[in-house]
């Protein structure tokens, strides 16, 4: 039945709280507003009062139909109170009330006094009877379950089958959330986070593909994609859509493209996680790629590049990068910008010598005959090379997901899964790449002209790859001692003699095939005409460390450095924790 222009859902009623839930026979249909709840009747409080169908003012008094979950209202002539037929398909399936996001709700009493009933806002006393909706953490009470739309209970989906799944994951003494470890078969490893006091949920899913593998010819794809996915999908097809739920559900999201990651994340009012998650999932399941968002977004990633252009910091980033070799990814220029995504011309790209037909080999004595051919590379359109990017590169083995909610593990876990098990899985092997990329420009001196006034010295050291070192962090070990900052280190002396600021020392990269050590100093005035004095001083620490073998006691201090830490952490926000 359609009444004001509106779809209307059938309509059923239940017993009350406690007793069998069966399909009472229902004649009448009462309007909706476009997400399927019922308008429920009010009288207008004050003058001007808009109508959201045919936008005309209504007086003070005037009856009107309102549903409280969208704030949509409608006046008497869009939404006219009458009993409209219902036309049931199958009159004997079950009616159930459902939240906002379609889920079942259950029968509860209310355990604290004065709990709110999230339609009306109304305060409820204690062992009130309710509705709630566990998912969502959506409650109504008893008087509002009649402005819900009911609806046929969906069937029962069946389980997305678990290839592993563990509890016992350690965490920080004072954290209160549940956490809970699954691996899927498509080979996506998911965290579940559950904190029942969170005023946020949130989420966060690491692809292993950075800019490391934009292709040679189409430097920045990696990160022109991660662009992209933000603007439309097959299930939810208007570029806007994902944005703006989540502005219109007090939530935020972004996005970064790193050397061998990308990273998407958002949060959300703790109610609105399903629907966000629903959005987020198709990212990975089946973007558009439209043409003209494509054309769009190539100006925002202009811009962002010229943004960055007047970065001190993203200004020395790319130049460390343009020192490495140009066989090695390191050096490749990862923001992109209109020059390097672009469409691609067919061009040759080798000639190869072949025989030509009739020919005759010079031991029989005849005249050889040859041609040559030449190989070319065909046309690529760049929204072809994003979807070749993205079928390639984002396979679920090679994701991370971890999502924060107030759910319990077990809801979570019934939420996220059915989402993102169809992300498809290609088993894409971690890539790999020869050589060093720093082996043949070690000692060499870099001087930056910076755009705002700014005076760093920086010394940076390829290393070998330190991941598969997690356990022991013998770099951490060198950080510690040539960063400290009490009587007797590096940072105490040259700050004695008023030539540096501040020091920090640390890993800066940390790549599956290398890594960088720096340590980098701020100069006052007087040090940045001290460079050289200051590197002496430097690599005689360096040398220092060198001489003497390791020293139990310092490894023990930085474990227990990092034991306290970790035991005493403070809780992070939702999105952080996500993150981390």
């Amino acid at each position: 039945a359609r009444l004001g222009g509106l779809a209307q859902p059938p309509l059923g009623r239940l017993v009350p709280c406690g007793a069998t839930r069966t399909r009472m026979p229902a004649s009448t249909a009462v309007p909706c507003c476009p997400n399927r709840h019922a308008l429920k009747p009010f009288v207008t409080p004050h003058d001007r009062f808009n109508c959201d169908l045919c936008g005309d003012d209504q007086p003070k008094g005037i009856d009107m139909r309102g549903c409280r979950i969208c704030e949509h209202d409608v006046c008497g002539k869009c939404a006219p109170p009458v009993d409209v037929p219902l036309d049931v398909a199958d009159a004997d399936a079950e009616i159930v009330e459902v939240c906002p996001s379609g889920h079942p709700l259950e029968p509860f009493a209310m355990e604290d006094e004065f709990g709110e009933c999230d339609l009306c806002g109304c305060d409820q006393p204690e062992d009130a009877p309710m509705r709630s909706c566990r998912i969502c953490d959506f409650d109504v009470c008893q008087s509002c379950t009649a402005n819900l739309a009911p609806r046929p209970r969906a069937a029962a989906v069946p389980p997305v089958p678990v290839v592993e799944r563990s509890d016992d994951i350690r965490k920080p003494a004072i954290d209160g959330r549940s956490y809970r470890y699954v691996k899927l078969p498509n080979e996506l490893r998911i965290v579940l986070v559950s904190d029942g006091e969170a005023d946020k949920a949130a989420a966060s899913l690491d692809v292993a593909v950075g800019h490391a593998c934009d292709p040679p010819e189409l430097p920045g794809l990696a990160h022109f994609l991660e662009h992209m996915l933000f603007l439309g999908t097959a299930k939810y097809p208007d570029e806007d859509d994902y944005t703006t739920f989540l502005a219109q559900n007090g939530g935020a999201s972004n996005a970064y493209t790193a050397f061998e990651n990308t990273n998407y994340h958002f949060e959300v009012l703790p109610a609105h996680l399903p629907g966000a998650l629903d959005r987020f999932a198709q990212f990975f399941i089946a973007p558009l790629f439209t043409e003209g968002a494509t054309g769009r977004e190539l100006k925002a990633i202009e811009s962002e590049n010229a943004k960055n252009l007047q970065s001190d910091t993203w200004r020395l980033a790319q130049l460390t990068r343009w020192a490495a070799s140009p066989e090695h990814p390191q050096h490749k220029f990862g923001t992109g910008n209109t020059e390097t995504l672009r469409d691609l011309a067919a061009r040759p790209v080798a000639l190869d010598l072949r025989p030509a037909p009739g020919g005759s080999s010079a031991a029989g004595g005849g005249a050889v005959r040859a041609r040559l051919v030449a190989s070319c590379r065909p046309p690529l359109a760049i929204r072809d090379a994003l979807f070749a990017f993205h079928q390639r590169h984002y396979s679920a083995n090679a994701m991370r997901l971890c999502v924060v909610g107030k759910q319990s593990l077990s809801e979570l876990e019934q939420l996220v899964l059915p989402l993102f098990y169809p992300i498809p899985n290609i088993n894409r092997p971690p890539p790999a790449w020869p050589g060093e990329p720093y082996a043949a420009t070690m000692r060499t001196a870099l001087v930056n002209v910076p755009v705002r006034q700014l005076r760093l010295l920086t010394v940076l050291w390829p290393m070998p790859p330190i991941r598969q070192l997690w356990r022991s962090k013998p770099h951490r070990y060198i950080s510690h001692l040539l960063g400290h900052e009490s009587e007797g280190s590096l940072l105490s002396l040259l700050k004695g003699r008023g030539w540096v600021d501040s020091l920090c020392a640390g890993e800066s990269v940390s790549a599956s095939d290398f890594a960088m050590f720096e340590v980098q100093m701020a100069l006052s005035e007087e040090g940045d005409g001290k460079v050289d004095e200051i590197l002496l001083e430097l690599f005689a620490a360096v040398n220092m460390l060198r001489a003497l073998p390791p020293a139990r006691w310092v490894f023990d201090e930085c474990s227990s450095l990092a034991e306290m830490g970790f035991r005493y952490k403070e809780q992070d926000e939702p999105m952080d924790a996500a993150n981390s």
